[in-house]
């Protein structure tokens, strides 16, 4: 008598290691507006790591359940955050370094024996990025030591769903597949639209930078131009280190914007004339033009010789 082969049963548990390469991008933004250069970051990625899971099966069902962890080695670098050529641009790195996948199976075994499996597949990926952003130290000349180089460090993980998954397995030949999610990390900030034609207005129009040659005849197809756009302010940054000439231009400039309702903005920044709030304070005063602001960047401020009170004590009036 001949014995019929017995059925296979995909019940049971399973383990394993796995490993790989990978490619991602981490793409920085800046809220200044668009960047020039470096704003994506290339993340190569090697990654390790083993999986786990079990299988149930009832009749022809087979419902499973699989949990994959790996450990990537990736490191991406570029300039980063330059909106401008004026400003200190920095370093970015980024990449990520823990990939966990959670993962639910559902299936339908058929075939001699039962030994092909057809199923579905979905489930989770928590993926950790870590990485930081060191400024230049730029700006520097024979009477500004540049800044200090400072470094921000970021490393935070992110939950998505992974992609639905469909296959089949034949027994005692099962291929083995990581799913991982790898997603794009950003620093605060979109870009505006087009000027006007989804509502948007324009602010400011920079930068006006008066030094000890100032003629405000310079200015005035640059000022014409704000008028158009109907900009409500002009960013002004002081170059000329004597501060009584340098009133004069200021009290000029704002004379010179006010016929297209400008505000002439005064920025206090380390590596110009005015290094601190309480000198932009003094030469809007000293001015004393209706039309007449300062400027506050908290950037800027930190790293000024500005302090809080006096920011507090700034007139509101003045501020722009």
């Amino acid at each position: 008598m001949k014995v019929p082969p017995a059925q296979w049963s995909w019940t049971g548990g399973y383990i394993g290691v796995h490993g790989g390469g990978g490619y991602g991008r981490t793409s920085f933004s800046d809220p200044y507006g668009p960047l020039i250069d470096g704003d994506i970051v290339k993340t190569p990625a090697f990654l390790a790591g083993g999986h786990i899971g079990y299988n149930w099966q009832t009749n022809g069902w087979v419902f499973g359940a699989e949990l994959d962890a790996s450990r990537a080695v990736s490191d991406g670098t570029n300039s980063c955050l330059a909106f401008s050529g004026n400003v200190v641009i920095a370093t970015c790195n980024a990449g990520p370094n823990v990939f966990v996948t959670g993962a639910a199976r559902v299936g339908y075994a058929f075939g001699p024996q039962g030994q092909t499996l057809a199923y579905i597949k979905a489930g989770v990926a928590w993926q950790n990025n870590r990485g930081d952003i060191a400024n230049k130290n730029e700006f520097q000349d024979g009477s500004f030591a540049g800044y200090p180089r400072r470094v921000t460090e970021f490393d935070y993980g992110r939950l998505a769903r992974l992609p639905g998954d469909r296959g089949s397995l034949r027994a005692r030949r099962a291929r083995r597949r990581l799913l991982a999610a790898h997603d794009r990390c950003r620093h605060a900030a979109r870009n505006h639209p087009p000027h006007r034609r989804h509502g948007c207005a324009v602010f400011d129009v920079e930068t006006a930078r008066l030094a000890a040659d100032f003629e405000p005849n310079r200015f005035a197809a640059f000022l014409e131009t704000a008028g158009t756009l109907k900009a409500r302010a002009i960013l002004i940054a002081g170059d000329d280190p004597d501060e009584a000439r340098l009133t004069e231009w200021f009290a000029k400039f704002y004379r010179a914007a006010a016929p297209y309702g400008l505000t002439a903005d005064l920025e206090f920044t380390p590596w110009t004339a005015v290094k601190d709030a309480t000198a932009a304070l003094r030469i809007v005063t000293s001015a004393n033009e209706p039309n007449g602001r300062v400027l506050i960047d908290v950037l800027h401020a930190a790293r000024s010789a500005t302090s809080l009170d006096d920011i507090a004590s700034l007139p509101r009036r003045l501020l722009s």
